[in-house]
């Protein structure tokens, strides 16, 4: 992962993550046309929203904006078979005309879309995810909140299948290392043609390393 900051010249990258957009950033930011433009190209751009004053929803988002009000609230929602709880100064209710609605609040809100643009793909939640879980003691140990984050990558050939997991690629090696002091049953997912060179993924003991060759 990598740090750029908004008014600095954007990185070439895959994948952006855009989080907690508040006040008029979008349209103050001086390279946010650039970014959107690497978009178009094909990268895939991630944005939560705390309180945003927006416009093109349905450019951007492939949505209408309804209604957009501060008001702070608790907005629920389920996805990927996680239960969300996020605390939100604002609320943003859209209509969907081209984005996919992953997932909808407890009022039956779209709270997480996806859309096209170009040919990359832009997703959207509309509330501030990550600073809600600025706020929460232990909140990687208590809560699965990275699975929100699933969707914004193409399956690799080894990927992680616990948060404790980390998993890094060197060619065609992979390493996944356990850092929690508890085993991990079925710690790491496995695709195509993959050979286990040592460890065990199916039981990752404390602190444990396992190491994967893909023919990628």
């Amino acid at each position: 992962m990598r740090f750029a900051h908004i008014n600095s010249v954007i990185p070439d990258s895959k994948l952006y993550i855009l989080p907690c957009v508040s006040g008029f950033e979008f349209f103050d930011a001086y390279r946010f046309d650039s970014l959107m433009e690497k978009v178009y190209n094909g990268a895939t751009l991630y944005v939560s929203l705390k309180d945003p004053y927006i416009n093109g929803y349905d450019k951007l988002f492939g949505a209408e904006l309804i209604s957009k009000y501060n008001s702070s609230s608790t907005k629920q929602f389920s996805f990927n078979g996680t239960d969300f709880n996020i605390s939100s100064p604002a609320t943003v209710e859209l209509k969907p005309i081209s984005a996919e609605v992953l997932a909808k609040d407890s009022n039956g809100n779209p709270v997480f879309l996806k859309n096209n643009y170009g040919k990359g793909t832009v997703f959207l939640l509309t509330c501030p995810l990550e600073s809600h879980i600025a706020t929460i003691s232990n909140a990687p140990d208590e809560y699965d909140y990275y699975k929100l984050y699933t969707p914004l990558t193409k399956e690799k050939s080894v990927y992680s299948n616990n948060k404790n997991v980390f998993v890094t690629k060197h060619d065609n090696l992979y390493v996944a290392i356990n850092f929690s002091d508890k085993t991990v049953e079925n710690a790491v997912v496995l695709n195509g043609d993959c050979r286990i060179i040592c460890g065990n993924p199916k039981q990752m003991l404390p602190f444990s390393v396992c190491v994967f060759e893909a023919n990628v």
